[in-house]
């Protein structure tokens, strides 16, 4: 298989990935924001507003995809800068 053939391949994957994901029930209420597809490496970050629930739960365990191999990695978010006074 050549790269080229290869690399559609995993985008399709992803693809079929990110549909399976929109379907999921309780979704729009789950904290999740999107995905981020890599199809040079064939993998996917999925970016959630919110403590792990459920919803987080399912994506995690019933993925039709291999793609799927890790847990959340919380980050911190950036400190808020307060807005300047107005004058």
């Amino acid at each position: 298989m050549t790269f080229d053939a290869a690399l559609w391949r995993r985008q399709d994957m992803l693809s079929d990935l990110r549909e399976w994901i929109e379907a999921r029930p309780g979704l729009g209420t789950s904290g999740y924001i999107t995905d981020i597809n890599d199809p040079e490496a064939g993998s996917t970050v999925l970016v959630w507003h919110a403590p792990p629930d459920h919803v987080q739960r399912q994506m995690l365990e019933g993925s039709p995809s291999s793609a799927t191999t890790s847990g959340p990695r919380p980050r911190a978010s950036p400190p808020r800068t307060p807005p300047s006074p107005r004058l």
